[in-house]
């Protein structure tokens, strides 16, 4: 696997995105944290670096993936780097024009049919997240339109959960997300 920087779009009273997102991608993934002007380092070589992304004027890192729950202000040096790959909330309309206007390739998150990543079905403890059409991941693979079900053990709402099954999908772990107890 190939280290990946998440950078989480989300104003500050998003708490529970910030946590959610955290809490999933740390119990799958080595993962380095950079949040608050605090630094977690994991007790092994980390796979993901996940960052709030309004702390930095600008990322030079190939394989960038940016969390955006809703407009904040980030620089536009991310906004224009090679190598980021956004993950929107297809809902939020002021979101989808903002992301629009950027060079980023985006995937949409939602409930229509022309949303790239969607939910088949959510109850209290299991949800069947749809790849409708295949995306390239950071090691160049590119799964086919395919469904992970996955285990819930705790609530998370539903743009939190598909924009982490984006972070398993572009970092070639789309089949280490059916194991994924969430």
């Amino acid at each position: 696997m190939v280290l990946t920087c998440v950078l989480i779009a989300a104003q500050r009273e998003e708490k529970a995105f910030w946590e959610d997102t955290r809490r999933v991608l740390c119990e799958n993934y080595s993962t380095l944290i950079v949040q608050n002007q605090s630094l977690f380092t994991p007790a092994t070589p980390p796979e993901l670096i996940v960052c709030d992304a309004a702390a930095f004027e600008s990322v030079a890192a190939e394989n960038t993936i940016i969390l955006f729950r809703n407009t904040v202000k980030i620089p536009a040096k991310i906004l224009s780097s090679t190598g980021c790959v956004a993950v929107v909330d297809s809902q939020d309309d002021a979101l989808m024009q903002f992301v629009s206007g950027t060079r980023l390739p985006a995937i949409t998150c939602g409930l229509s049919p022309r949303d790239t990543i969607t939910l088949s079905s959510i109850d209290t403890d299991s949800a069947v997240i749809n790849l409708q059409r295949s995306v390239t991941c950071f090691d160049g693979s590119a799964p086919e339109p395919q469904e992970f079900p996955v285990r819930l053990n705790t609530p998370i709402d539903n743009f939190s959960l598909m924009a982490v099954a984006c972070v398993f999908i572009l970092c070639g772990n789309s089949q280490r997300f059916h194991r994924v107890y969430i």
